[in-house]
């Protein structure tokens, strides 16, 4: 369930609370990176002496009458609207109803906080918030070229939303030639077929659950890079790359032209066999 509290001219992301302990002092929140999302101090009454927020570590800020206060306790300011990119002190805002406004929720602002009564110094309320991001990059990815295909492997990333994270829902391999070592004289002599292979190629159709990949129609004798990403429902993790050289095999390159002059759009598994049974 997702409640949307307003806070001046900008709404902030409430997440659904989910008791981390049978405590109702204690709470956990999940928030996607770069939300705008609001922790509630539940159990504030209002009371005279207002609350202040401890998080990480205890922030050196200066007060309103110009003095600092060194043990992070800040008076709550009307709400503003910073800009996700604005440092911490101003991304991170209480509320004047007690309530504290993180503004473009970021990686590291994955921690515990705690609203205090600013008189007794006593907790009145802790919520501990996870921030879901794109997939982390993915591992041990390898390519095994020859002739005119290669296998690429990696290791896949869990896809299930264990935590609260989002599951991974795909991976996307682009592949290309690399084309530093050529001369003009190479270029202009190369086919309009080779010249695209210097550019990005990509296989989006990659389940969650794949760990493996052929891809085909490779120039033998030629150095390729291959990345590979993971993705989920906020957009694609960082990119892995690898370089691989590809060989030349003539019963190899015999039979992929042979295929490819009988079906102009070959499966890559029917590419594969035939290259293979030669």
């Amino acid at each position: 369930m997702i409640n949307v509290v307003a806070s001046g001219l900008l709404a902030f992301v409430f997440a659904a609370a989910v008791a981390a302990t049978s405590d109702p002092s204690e709470s956990t929140l999940y928030a996607d990176q770069g939300d705008n999302v609001t922790l509630k101090c539940l159990g504030y009454s209002g009371g005279a002496g207002g609350v202040f927020w401890n998080y990480h570590r205890r922030i050196r800020v200066e007060a309103d009458d110009g003095s600092e206060d060194d043990d992070g306790r800040r008076p709550l300011p009307s709400p503003s609207s910073p800009s996700a990119s604005a440092p911490a002190a101003q991304r991170i805002a209480p509320q004047s109803n007690g309530d504290l406004a993180i503004y473009g929720v970021r990686p590291e602002d994955a921690k515990t906080y705690s609203c205090q009564d600013m008189e007794s110094n006593e907790s009145i309320h802790t919520v501990s918030l996870t921030v879901r991001t794109v997939p982390p990059a993915v591992a041990n990815l390898s390519v095994l070229a020859h002739s005119v295909f290669a296998l690429v492997t990696w290791a896949g990333i869990s896809s299930s939303s264990e935590g609260g994270l989002h599951p991974v829902t795909g991976y996307v391999l682009g592949y290309r030639r690399d084309k530093s070592r050529l001369t003009d004289l190479d270029e202009e002599l190369e086919s309009e077929k080779e010249n695209s292979t210097y550019e990005w190629s990509y296989v989006r159709d990659i389940g969650p659950a794949s760990t493996s990949r052929a891809v085909y129609g490779l120039v033998p004798n030629s150095t390729y890079y291959f990345r590979l990403c993971a993705v989920n429902r906020l957009g694609p993790g960082k990119n892995v790359t690898v370089m691989a050289e590809t060989t030349y095999d003539p019963a190899e390159v015999e039979g992929a032209r042979d295929l490819e002059e009988a079906d102009e759009s070959p499966s890559p598994l029917k590419y594969v066999l035939s290259v293979n049974a030669l």
